[in-house]
C-alpha cells in the first residue's frame, strides 16, 4: 500500500460484482489483503469462459479498473445508455476529494488482467481429485511438467434445491505443516462464496447473490511474535562446549604413554584390562559431572533448548555421546606418541567440526540430502545433528507457544534423532574394539608390538597340539665319522658311530684292548 494512503476500500471491488484472484500469498496478522499492498500488485478478474473476448479485453494485460468497468458497461447496455453511465462513473470516481479521493484513485489505478475460467466436469470424485492434482506444475503426471492448474473444484452430489452441502477441493501445497516455517494460509472464503452464488442463482434465480464484501481478522488482544534465536545458534556453541572434554581425555591417555607411566604401572602389576576400566570409569564420571552442570545451569537461566525439549531425550542423547566420545579418545590415543600433538589435533577436531556442521551440515539437513547420514558417521557431526534437531524443535515451540521435542516427535518426518542414537551406540562398540586391537599392534609406549594376526595364535596352538611326532629309525640318521688316534697314525680305516647300544659296547671293548699311544 502506498505510504500516502491510510486505507484502500477493497470492498468496493466486491460490490461491483468482480471475482478477483491473485498469486500473492497471505501474510498472517495483516488487516488488509496482501494482494492490494504495493504499487506492483497484480489482480486477475475471473469471468466465465469467453467473457474476455466479449468485453474486448482478450489478450490485454494490466488494464485499469476503470477500463474494465467501461468494457462491462458497454457489453451489457445499448451504446447511448453505456456512454451516459460511463460518463457518470468517471465523474463519480474523480469527484471525491481528500482521503476518500486518494483511496478511490488507488482502486481505479489497480492493474487487472481479464481471465477466462474454464470449467471441466468430472464423472467421479476420483477423477476430480486426479484432474486437480495433475494440474499442479510439480505433479509430473504422465512424466510431463505441463501446467493446467485449477483454482478449486466442487462436488455437488450431496447438495439439492433445499440443501447446500458441496465439498470444496483446492491445492493446499503451500499450506502443508512443516517443521521449519510458520503455517501458510489460503483464500478459501472467496472460493466458497463463488459456490454460494452459483447455488443461489441456480435455485432462486439469476437475480439473487450473496456478495462477500471482504475478510478481516477479528479484533484481539495485542500480541507479539516470540522468536528464540539462541535455539538456532545453540547447536554451534553447544557442539564446542560439549566436546571440550575430548582434548583432556586424549592428552591424559597419550601423556601416560609418552612418559612411560603405562610401563611403570605394568611393572607394578597393573594389567591392561584394569587400566582400561579405571580410566574409562574416571572419564565417564568427569563427563557426567560436566553435563549435569551444563544442563542444570542451561535450564536455570531459561535456555529453551533445554526447557522446551524432553529431558528424557536429552539424557539418552548425552549418555550415548559421552560413551562415544570416550571410546573415540581411546581410539585416537593409539596414533599419537606426543601429548602436545594429540592436544592440538583434538582442539582442531572440536572447532573444525563445529564450524563445518554449522556452515555445511545444517544446509544438507534442510535440503534432505541422503548422504547426510554418511557425514554423521563422524561423532562430532552426530552431536551437531542431535543439537540441531533440539534447536529446531525449541524454536518452533517458542513460536507456537507449545512443547518441543518429545518421544512422540521421533516419528516426525525429517527427525534424525533416532538415527543419531543408532550411530552413536554402534560406533561406541566399534571404537572400543578398534582401540583394543590397535593398542596391541602399535607399541606406542604400552609394551611390545604384537603381530597383526595375533588373535589367531590360539588356533595355531590348538592345531599343533593335535599333531604327534613319531621317532625316526636309527638307520635313517646321518651321523658323523670319527677316526681313532691309532688308526689315524697307522692309516687305518675310520669307525662309524651308531646309536646301537651293543655296537657301542663292542667298540669300547676293542679300544680298551689296544695299548694307548704315548
Amino acid at each position: 500500500m502506498p505510504a500516502d494512503a491510510s486505507a484502500l476500500p477493497g470492498e468496493f471491488l466486491s460490490l461491483l460484482g468482480l471475482r478477483l484472484g491473485t498469486s500473492s500469498r497471505i501474510a498472517q496478522g495483516l488487516y488488509v489483503e496482501t494482494a492490494l499492498i504495493g504499487d506492483s500488485a497484480t489482480l486477475y478478474a475471473l469471468w466465465p469462459n469467453g467473457t474476455c473476448e466479449d468485453l474486448g479485453l482478450a489478450g490485454q494485460y494490466n488494464t485499469t479498473l476503470l477500463t474494465m468497468l467501461e468494457a462491462m458497461v458497454d457489453a451489457s447496455n445499448p451504446a447511448g445508455a453505456a456512454a451516459m453511465i460511463n460518463a457518470q462513473l468517471k465523474q463519480g470516481l474523480s469527484g471525491a476529494g481528500g482521503s476518500t479521493g486518494a483511496a478511490m484513485a488507488q482502486v481505479t489505478n489497480l492493474k487487472l488482467n481479464c481471465t477466462d475460467v474454464v470449467t471441466a466436469y468430472q464423472p467421479s470424485k476420483d477423477d476430480l481429485q486426479h484432474t486437480l492434482y495433475c494440474g499442479y506444475y510439480q505433479a509430473r503426471c504422465n512424466g510431463t511438467t505441463s501446467t493446467n492448474q485449477y483454482a478449486a473444484a466442487f462436488d455437488w452430489r450431496d447438495s439439492s434445491s433445499t440443501r447446500f452441502a458441496p465439498d470444496l477441493y483446492y491445492n493446499d501445497t503451500y499450506g502443508l505443516p512443516n517443521n521449519e516455517a510458520p503455517t501458510k494460509y489460503q483464500r478459501v472464503p472467496q472460493v466458497l462464496n463463488m459456490a454460494v452464488n452459483s447455488w443461489l442463482k441456480t435455485v432462486l434465480g439469476p437475480g439473487y447473490s450473496a456478495e462477500l464484501i471482504g475478510v478481516m481478522e477479528t479484533p484481539k488482544v495485542a500480541s507479539k511474535v516470540n522468536l528464540d534465536f539462541s535455539a538456532l545458534l545453540g547447536p554451534l556453541f553447544f557442539t564446542w562446549v560439549i566436546q571440550m572434554l575430548l582434548p583432556i581425555f586424549l592428552m591424559q591417555l597419550v601423556y601416560e604413554k609418552e612418559k612411560r607411566l603405562r610401563m611403570m604401572m605394568k611393572m607394578h602389576g597393573l594389567g591392561d584390562t584394569a587400566y582400561w576400566i579405571v580410566m574409562y570409569s574416571w572419564f565417564f564420571m568427569l563427563y557426567i559431572a560436566y553435563m549435569i552442570i551444563f544442563v542444570f545451569f542451561g535450564s536455570i537461566i531459561g535456555l529453551n533448548m533445554f526447557t522446551k525439549n524432553s529431558y528424557g531425550i536429552q539424557f539418552i542423547f548425552y549418555f550415548l555421546f559421552g560413551h562415544n566420545m570416550i571410546a573415540f579418545a581411546f581410539l585416537l590415543s593409539c596414533f599419537f606418541t606426543s601429548s602436545k600433538t594429540a592436544t592440538v589435533f583434538a582442539y582442531l577436531v572440536v572447532f573444525g567440526t563445529g564450524l563445518i556442521g554449522s556452515l555445511l551440515l545444517s544446509q544438507l539437513i534442510n535440503a534432505g540430502q541422503w548422504y547426510t547420514t554418511l557425514l554423521q558417521l563422524v561423532p562430532s557431526f552426530s552431536l551437531f545433528r542431535g543439537l540441531f534437531e533440539m534447536g529446531e524443535y525449541a524454536f518452533l515451540a517458542v513460536y507456537r507457544q507449545s512443547y518441543g521435542m518429545s518421544f512422540h516427535s521421533l516419528r516426525d518426518a525429517g527427525n534424525g534423532m533416532s538415527e543419531v542414537w543408532v550411530i552413536l551406540a554402534v560406533e561406541w562398540v566399534v571404537f572400543m574394539m578398534l582401540a583394543w586391537y590397535l593398542e596391541q599392534v602399535f607399541a606406542s609406549g604400552t609394551g611390545n608390538r604384537r603381530h597383526p594376526l595375533f588373535f589367531l595364535e590360539g588356533l595355531r596352538k590348538r592345531s599343533n597340539a593335535t599333531t604327534t611326532r613319531q621317532p625316526r629309525p636309527s638307520s635313517e640318521l646321518q651321523l658323523p665319522t670319527i677316526k681313532s688316534a691309532s688308526a689315524a697314525a697307522a692309516g687305518g680305516s675310520s669307525v662309524n658311530l651308531t646309536a646301537d647300544a651293543s655296537a657301542a659296547a663292542a667298540a669300547g671293548a676293542a679300544a680298551a684292548e689296544e695299548p694307548e699311544d704315548v
